[in-house]
């Protein structure tokens, strides 16, 4: 029921919902944390047991995600730091949904101080054996793709060469350098090897 709440109140935007959200987030995240740990879990487990995992552990890992997706529709970009850290955390934890709205969040405020956090997400999740990995992997390939700063080219350019995923990316890559190198990461890498920031 509160996680129902999370999603419907994010629109209302008051100061006092914004703060009780951001409460609730640490302390939410806290208690997943001790619950893995009283039942000697971690992440991985979670999602690979899900249907025999504990309710309370279940319940605790559906919370988090809501409460960012309400922070994230109200749009404050002071809370990107929040956003970060957030990430961060469920990377480390396994946390996938939770990954997900960090990287949503990312994607509609694009600053130059996601690009860490995201790169961190994806070497985090690219080789777990998840089910959600292409969810993760298409979400972190969006958020780039809206970071349009010199930075992002070498994180970027590697997905040039994806099948799907491939002519979306040369399409941001060619508006951050200003013209298309192809779909191949070379040329990109290249063009940033050389690329001098202006003073």
């Amino acid at each position: 029921e509160r996680s129902l709440l999370y999603y419907e109140a994010g629109s209302h935007g008051s100061e006092k919902l914004h703060q009780t959200f951001v409460r609730h987030l640490k302390d939410d995240q806290k208690r997943y944390e001790e619950l893995l740990a009283a039942h000697g879990m971690d992440g991985n487990a979670v999602l690979k047991n899900w249907n025999s995992v504990p309710q309370e552990i279940r319940e605790a890992y559906g919370e988090i995600p809501s409460l960012l997706y309400g922070l994230r529709s109200i749009k404050d970009r002071a809370d990107l730091p929040l956003f970060r850290e957030s990430g961060l955390w469920a990377a480390k934890v396994g946390a996938e949904q939770a990954c997900l709205m960090a990287l949503d969040a990312f994607r509609e405020m694009p600053d130059k101080d996601n690009l860490a956090t995201i790169a961190a997400i994806w070497k985090d999740f690219e080789h777990r054996p998840t089910q959600n990995r292409e969810a993760v992997f298409h979400d972190v390939v969006g958020a780039l793709c809206t970071h349009r700063f010199p930075e992002t080219v070498p994180l970027l350019a590697p997905f040039v060469t994806h099948p799907y995923a491939g002519p979306e990316v040369e399409e941001a890559l060619s508006q951050i350098v200003g013209r298309d190198l192809g779909r191949t990461p070379r040329p990109w890498l290249d063009w940033y090897e050389t690329y001098t920031p202006p003073k």
